[in-house]
């Protein structure tokens, strides 16, 4: 007994006036199927693909948002702490403007 394959079947029916007569194709569609299958997993390779580009895409799109106020921001601090008499940023409660983190 042989393996197991994949096959097309057609069938036909005659009617002959003594009875009547099938006549059938058989094809083997093993490639097809192979052929299928690699289509299959071609599909789910793009579709991973795309999600990953689309999370790339996202993440571009995060980092933008998140660097573009800095950005912006960041000229207008440099220029108040040339312009103030006391460029001290970030001061310290209770300690002199020597011992302030300046920019």
């Amino acid at each position: 007994m042989g393996q197991p394959y994949p096959l097309d079947l057609h069938v036909s029916e005659m009617r002959l006036p003594d009875g009547r007569l099938f006549a059938g194709i058989v094809s083997d569609i093993s490639e097809r199927k192979k052929m299928e299958e690699q289509r299959r997993k071609q599909q789910w390779e793009l579709a991973a693909v795309s999600r990953m580009t689309t999370i790339g895409g996202l993440a571009t799109a995060i980092a933008h948002e998140l660097n573009q106020p800095l950005t912006r921001n960041f000229p207008f601090a440099a220029s108040d702490a040339a312009i103030l008499p006391n460029p001290c940023l970030i001061p310290r409660p209770n300690c002199d403007s020597d011992e302030n983190v300046r920019l």
